[in-house]
């Protein structure tokens, strides 16, 4: 019965925490109820090695809500930047909580099936998409490496090397193609791109029943029935 009630819990628990997402973002595909993530690059390339960490995903945000393609603007996404930063700050595998969820870019190409899959070296597709869906190659300022660990000690390490990424690709050189001048400090750094990834997101629409949750159904229906029928049949033999 324990182990009935735990695969319940697990089955609902990541679709509760999940924010419905703007129906033009949906990847072809995903069904109603699925969740799912959105990663994009940002448009701007311009942003520095010595941004701080809540800088970093202001400017996530400030990028996001520039555009409305697909939604991206909708005031309910809270985007996350993607990187290592000198401070011990690492937003990588962590920023998606749900770990068996898919994740797409803006063209809704699926770049991984899952976290462990994102950062295995190698994506499906590359992310390759700015926020107003237009394809690009820029570089991307990182600082971690293609498994979602920091390298060179992160951003804004002064007069360190700062690896760069790749949008375009999708081999190891998406996260990092090269170590690039990070600066030494404000007014000396190096400019690039983001990496921003979305909330957990859910597909809108009554979900659909499936074999999983028709088994479950069936078996918490039988379980009351058989426990009390049981105890019913010996009253009346009594």
């Amino acid at each position: 019965m324990r182990a009935l009630v735990a695969s319940i819990c697990c089955l609902f628990s990541s679709s509760l925490l999940a924010l419905e997402a703007p129906e033009a973002m949906v990847p072809k595909g995903v069904k109603p109820g699925e969740t799912f993530y959105i990663v994009f690059v940002t448009a701007a390339n311009d942003i520095g090695t010595f941004s701080s960490v809540e800088k970093l995903n202001e400017i996530a945000n400030l990028e996001a809500d520039s555009s409305n393609f697909k939604g991206t603007d909708d005031p309910n996404i809270e985007w996350k930047a993607m990187f290592g930063h000198a401070d011990g700050t690492v937003q990588t595998a962590n920023l998606f909580e749900q770990a068996d969820a898919a994740i797409y870019n803006l063209n809704g190409d699926k770049i991984a099936d899952d976290v462990a899959d994102m950062f295995d070296g190698n994506l499906d597709a590359p992310i390759a998409y700015e926020q107003s869906g237009f394809q690009v190659s820029s570089l991307v300022l990182t600082s971690f490496s293609a498994e979602g660990e920091t390298v060179a000690g992160g951003l804004a390490t002064a007069d360190g090397s700062c690896p760069v990424g790749l949008a375009g690709h999708k081999g190891a050189a998406w996260a990092m193609s090269g170590p690039s001048y990070c600066g030494s400090g404000k007014g000396d750094e190096r400019m690039g791109a983001l990496y921003v990834v979305s909330p957990l997101l859910t597909a809108p629409g009554e979900p659909e029943v499936s074999q999983q949750m028709a088994v479950l159904n069936f078996l918490s229906n039988l379980l009351p029935t058989a426990a009390g029928g049981k105890k019913e049949d010996e009253e009346q033999k009594e």
